[in-house]
């Protein structure tokens, strides 16, 4: 196998783990009127999720820098520029639905550049 292929098949589990984690992160959102349990297992997972999206991004990463093609933004790690205001920045530092509507947002980030990446990638 090829590594452009190998870096097709990278990007499709990460298309594939992006999903999931966002199913997680919506169970959790649901779930925080209703029981602890549930909201703190799907937080659980979500960030078992998010750890798991990071590796396959970072492999698919090393991948791409073989073959010339752009990297992904990992989720999570810092930007080099912050476009968020200072206030987004602050309640992330407070609010657990507002690390989750972050991450949601960073992982809604990948899924277009994992997107966007599939379009180039040999099949």
């Amino acid at each position: 196998m090829s590594d452009a292929q190998k870096w097709g098949q990278q990007l499709r589990a990460i298309l594939s783990a992006t999903a999931d984690a966002k199913r997680v992160l919506d169970i959790a959102d649901n779930a925080s009127g209703v029981s602890d349990a549930i909201h703190g297992g799907a937080d659980s997972q979500a960030a078992d999720s998010m750890r798991q999206i990071k590796r396959l991004v970072r492999e698919a990463n090393a991948t791409a820098a073989q073959i010339g093609e752009e990297a992904l933004t990992v989720p999570g790690e810092t930007p080099i520029v912050e476009l968020r205001p200072w206030w987004s920045r602050l309640l992330d530092k407070v609010s657990g639905t507002a690390r989750r509507n972050t991450a949601g947002q960073q992982l809604e980030t990948l899924r277009l550049e994992v997107t966007a990446a599939l379009e180039r990638a040999p099949r």
